[in-house]
């Protein structure tokens, strides 16, 4: 399992398990490959609640599925709603993302993901995401991608059906055991399906 031939070593445990059945290391070892393995499951649920009653509630499941020692691809499904009042009409709208994700080594992780959304106004469309990370003792950097990606951080997002295309750039260095140095930059252009004009920063 150390040089990812995962496989092979659950079948040596299996091997090593039937002619020695008491072996407490061995059905521990077996276990800890067939754990690294597992699809993982995670629920999750938030409200957000804004000026003027405005509202929203997201609900997203998320499983993750190891494929190798270096490779893992999550999916996901993201549900929201959103209004102004309790007499207002609400917007639904939801996104289903595939992610692949690879752990290069020595710090390196590039992901990158599909997203599929639904908007109840909007109708139907695709977008992309794109993640890299460099970690290192002293400093970490990444670089983020966004193109046609549901902006929902706010639940106004959600409620006039906003998608972001962006570029990010961040950085963060330890400079000595009392001095920590970040930096971020990103370029954002926001899209309305409300008929809003589009918004730059």
């Amino acid at each position: 399992n150390e040089i990812g031939h995962w496989d092979a070593a659950l079948a040596d445990a299996g091997t090593a398990l039937s002619s020695s059945p008491g072996n407490t290391q061995v059905f521990d070892l077996r276990e800890q490959l067939l754990e690294e393995r597992e699809p993982r499951a995670r629920l999750g649920f938030r409200a957000l609640q804004g000026d003027a009653g405005l509202s929203s509630r997201i609900t997203e499941g998320l499983v993750e599925i190891k494929l190798s020692r270096d490779w893992r691809l999550d999916l996901a499904h993201r549900q929201a709603r959103a209004s102004r009042g309790d007499h207002q009409p609400s917007r639904a709208a939801s996104t289903s993302h595939a992610t692949l994700r690879w752990d290069r080594g020595r710090g390196d992780v590039y992901q990158g993901s599909l997203l599929f959304c639904d908007d109840s106004h909007q109708g139907s469309g695709a977008g992309a995401r794109f993640r890299w990370q460099r970690s290192r003792p002293r400093s970490r950097w990444s670089v983020g991608i966004d193109y046609q990606a549901p902006y929902w951080d706010i639940a106004d997002g959600i409620l006039r059906g906003s998608r972001r295309d962006r570029a990010r750039l961040a950085g963060q260095a330890r400079l000595s055991d009392r001095w920590h140095m970040a930096a971020e930059t990103s370029l954002n252009r926001y899209e309305f399906a409300d008929g809003s004009p589009d918004v730059q920063s």
